[in-house]
C-alpha cells in the first residue's frame, strides 16, 4: 500500500536546529524498517499554492448556474405558469393583498 505523511522540522537534533533540508536528508537517505519490513521512501511533489479568491469565485459561479438551471427546470415543469412573474430569469415581486390595502389607504 501507499501512505503519505507530512513532517515539520521542529526542535533540535544533536545541538543543531532542525531544518526542512535536514528532515528531507534524514527521511530519504536513511533506511527505515518497521516491524521487520523495509519501507521505501520517496519525496512527493509539492502542491502548488491555491488561490482562495479564485476558488470562492468558482463556487459562487457554480451556485449561480445551479440556481438558474433549477429555475428553468421549474418553469418547464410548470408549463410556463404566470409569465408576468418572469422577467428574463429574474424574479419580480408581486404585492400581497395586505400591501394593496395599505397602499390604497395611504393614498386616500
Amino acid at each position: 500500500g501507499i501512505g503519505f505523511i507530512t513532517l515539520k522540522p521542529e526542535g533540535y537534533y544533536r545541538g543543531k536546529k532542525n531544518t526542512k533540508q535536514m528532515m528531507i536528508e534524514w527521511v530519504l537517505e536513511e533506511s527505515h524498517v518497521v516491524n521487520g519490513v523495509k519501507i521505501d521512501v520517496t519525496q512527493a511533489d509539492e502542491k502548488p499554492e491555491e488561490d482562495e479568491d479564485r476558488k470562492r469565485e468558482d463556487r459562487v459561479e457554480e451556485r449561480r448556474l445551479a440556481r438558474v438551471d433549477k429555475e428553468q427546470r421549474m418553469l418547464r415543469n410548470l408549463g410556463g405558469v404566470a409569465p408576468h412573474l418572469i422577467d428574463r430569469g429574474q424574479e419580480r415581486l408581486v404585492p400581497s393583498p395586505w400591501f394593496k390595502r395599505w397602499r390604497y389607504r395611504l393614498w386616500e
